[in-house]
């Protein structure tokens, strides 16, 4: 878990030297929510916002899905999926 986590944190310093191959993004994701939920859900919410690409909004849709935590999902991921949550 520690690998996909690592990956994760240098996609997330900087996207465009750290790319992450479409065939491992979601595991790579899903990994990140499992080992930091809080804090991942903030970054594919932010994701979600500022892509142009319908991958990466499905990517990021698709890995928020899998939130186990109750109180994320009450108070982040309810409030985005109906819009009443946008990035600050």
């Amino acid at each position: 878990m520690r690998k996909p986590k690592k990956r994760f944190n240098t996609w997330v310093e900087d996207p465009e030297a750290n790319p992450i191959y479409h065939s491992l993004c979601v595991a790579v994701c899903r990994a990140a929510i499992i080992k930091e939920p809080a804090c991942t859900v903030e970054i594919l919410k932010k994701e979600w916002f500022n892509t142009k690409s319908i991958s990466g909004k499905l990517l990021s849709l698709s890995v928020l899905s899998t939130v186990k935590d109750a109180n994320l999902l009450t108070k982040e991921i309810i409030h985005f999926s109906f819009n009443q949550s946008p990035p600050s």
